[in-house]
């Protein structure tokens, strides 16, 4: 009776010191995409913490088989948490807290699968709730063979003049914006951002580029593609001409995108937030339309807040995405 009772006594030992397993973050090695704690072959399952060096923690969380499981927490210098949340099998799951150091909520949201889904708020710095936006579900990333057939679709798609009382629509999660057309001074540009609204190109495509004051960037093919993804698509199989005019490129004006020669520009576009810092664009970027109708939602997304974009290498990049859930063609 003495033997099985320390034999399982034992036994619960061993399961309590596994639960309550703890190593520092500098002990964890990562190989293909899974956490090994130094010195052992097998993916590794506990509790880690990193630590600032006051010997304040940092941050911590649970693994579970190689990948973060379970509850999450990041904290401030000042001991206030900066981020609070759970990740399941390696991904964000569920409700997700972001706070300012002043311990006020700052974002709070829901994520399934890594993604952000339903409502978000986002709160100044008092704690009061200054925006809401929100995800349906309805945009999933691009495999290979959706992404080759987008592709196909706009090359097979032809080139059609955008009418006198046409517009394009963009129906963000952040609200809908018009463009109106400059046909006159850049026809070319018109007729091919109406080719990529009607073959869908824009759907579920995201604002990747904010600057305050200077513009809001998007139109890249690239943000519908997972990050993980062994593929890497570059615009829309073509470029345009330039089509320089004499519009300036004030608050609301849509001009064209490009790299350093002239003629580069594909599917990315920008949209202006301002006159003061965007004078020397004029007559080097093609301006092609300008919005009448949203200009309230082109300042929620001028206005929202970024973090360092690992493309630009700089904080352009929204901290959740901006997304353009459909553009659509219309008469007015």
């Amino acid at each position: 009776m003495k033997q099985i009772f320390l034999a399982t006594a034992f036994i619960l030992s061993v399961m309590l010191f596994s639960c309550s397993k703890e190593i520092p973050r500098s002990q964890l090695r990562v190989k293909n995409g899974l956490a090994y704690q130094i010195g052992s072959e097998k993916p590794y399952s506990g509790k880690v913490v990193s630590k600032y060096k006051d010997g304040e923690k940092r941050e911590q969380g649970n693994y579970k088989n190689g990948v973060l499981d379970g509850e999450f927490t990041i904290w401030y210098k000042n001991g206030n948490i900066q981020i609070n949340g759970k990740f399941l099998d390696g991904k964000k799951e569920g409700l997700w807290t972001e706070y300012y150091q002043n311990g006020k909520k700052h974002f709070e949201g829901n994520y399934q699968g890594n993604i952000e889904v339903e409502k978000w708020t986002r709160f100044d710095r008092t704690g009061k709730a200054t925006l809401d936006f929100d995800y349906d579900g309805a945009c999933k990333p691009l495999n290979k063979a959706e992404f080759d057939s987008l592709l196909q679709k706009v090359k097979e798609t032809p080139l059609e003049p955008v009418a006198e009382n046409e517009v394009a629509v963009l129906e963000t999660n952040f609200g809908k914006m018009v463009i109106r057309f400059f046909t006159d001074k850049a026809p070319n540009h018109c007729s091919a951002f109406k080719r990529l609204v009607k073959t869908g190109y824009y759907n579920c495509t995201s604002f990747h580029r904010i600057i305050k004051d200077f513009m809001i960037q998007g139109g890249d093919i690239g943000t519908r593609v997972d990050p993980h993804a062994n593929f890497r698509p570059s615009g829309p199989g073509y470029t345009l001409k330039a089509e320089f005019n004499d519009i300036p490129h004030d608050k609301g004006i849509l001009s064209m995108a490009r790299a350093q020669d002239p003629n580069s520009a594909g599917s990315q576009f920008f949209i202006c937030l301002s006159r003061e810092h965007t004078q020397h664009l004029d007559g080097k970027y093609t301006v092609f339309g300008k919005l009448i109708e949203g200009m309230d939602v082109l300042e929620k997304i001028g206005n929202f807040e970024t973090k360092m974009s690992p493309i630009y290498r700089q904080p352009v990049l929204p901290v959740h995405p901006v997304i353009i859930r459909k553009a659509y063609m219309e008469q007015r």
